[in-house]
């Protein structure tokens, strides 16, 4: 195997393999889901496709309570329909294990209405600011760890704003919630440009959710967010390879180490290398022949962080992600 050819080659061990694809296959969970389409609240977003899974349809009792898992996608994914479920890392969750796993679950996966500019450059993704940037709400020794990356235009222009989606979300949230009463509490996720956005709704509402799993987010909180999310009591799973790609770890989780360490509600699962099923490491060759195996952490996610033998990617989290959505929003 020729290491030189991973940007994070030099942290394979010597028996390490590099595994392509995720050892399981999403396909006849995705055929569980429901399209849908929730009317525009605000113009400057629309209407919003969603996929649904209901439990109640698929053997639960309709009299039970039921967590909802309400997931965001992936930069891109929203261009590929109902893909984008698997891309939110949710859609495993909807399999009849992993239903079991949790005692029944919701799960409600809307898109972000993206599209293509001639350019071929993605609008419309998650992370879509809603305002200017506010550096001032960061302290000084975190602006300082993340200067160098600041100075570019794009990342400067994504700290410390809104999601333009934020109330379309919510919106949807809620009426799915009042529609489905046997909803008991709700679980977001987010990846990447999706982690972006479920960062967003954690810190505008962080009462409105009992665990947050936020994978790869493209967004670096700052302290007084965090603590907001921390007063609330909502329990939160931060998943990050150290050898991010895509959203580097030392942009949006580096700098918060220090909280999430002291903190009582939030946990990491920060890898050096991200690892699939068979314990290869994770690689993943996207458009322009880029890698981002690593970026992709929600892979792992939707493998339960559990490996193909049953044992856990994380000894603090033996019972998998399943099991985190069953103790902190089941009862």
């Amino acid at each position: 195997m020729d290491r030189n050819i991973y940007p994070w080659g030099k942290y394979l061990l010597p028996d390490d393999k590099v595994s392509p694809s995720p050892t399981y296959d999403t396909r006849p969970c995705l055929e569980l889901f429901e399209e849908k389409t929730f009317p525009a609240v605000d113009e400057r977003v629309g209407s919003l496709t969603y996929y649904f899974y209901d439990p109640t349809r698929h053997g639960y009792p309709a009299d039970g309570h039921y967590p909802l898992i309400f997931a965001l996608h992936g930069a891109g994914a929203a261009l590929h329909g109902i893909e984008a479920v698997a891309w939110s890392g949710a859609a495993m969750f909807a399999s009849p294990a992993y239903q079991e796993r949790m005692g029944g679950a919701y799960i409600l996966v809307p898109l972000a209405n993206e599209s293509l500019d001639e350019d071929g450059s993605l609008k419309g993704l998650w992370m879509t600011p809603s305002g200017p940037s506010d550096l001032s709400i960061y302290e000084p020794e975190i602006l300082a760890q993340v200067e160098s990356y600041l100075k570019d235009s794009r990342i400067a222009a994504l700290v410390g704003t809104d999601t333009v989606y934020a109330d379309t979300l919510f919106a949807l949230l809620d009426s799915t919630k009042a529609a489905y009463p046997a909803i008991k509490k709700t679980v977001l996720f987010g990846t990447s440009s999706g982690g972006y956005g479920a960062w967003r709704v954690l810190i505008d509402r962080p009462e409105a959710f009992a665990f947050a799993v936020l994978m790869a987010g493209a967004y670096l909180p700052a302290t007084c967010e965090l603590q907001k999310i921390e007063d609330s009591g909502c329990e939160v799973l931060v998943c990050h390879s150290r050898c991010d790609e895509a959203v580097p770890f030392d942009l949006t989780t580096a700098p918060n180490m220090p909280f999430f360490e002291a903190s009582r509600h939030f946990r990491t699962y920060c890898p050096v290398l991200a690892r699939r099923g068979d314990r290869g490491v994770a690689s993943n060759v996207g458009a322009d022949n880029y890698e981002i195996g690593q970026h992709c952490i929600n892979d792992i996610v939707q493998q339960d962080l559990l490996y193909d033998d049953g044992s856990p990617c994380d000894p603090g989290i033996p019972e998998g992600i399943t099991g985190l959505v069953r103790k902190y929003a089941v009862g």
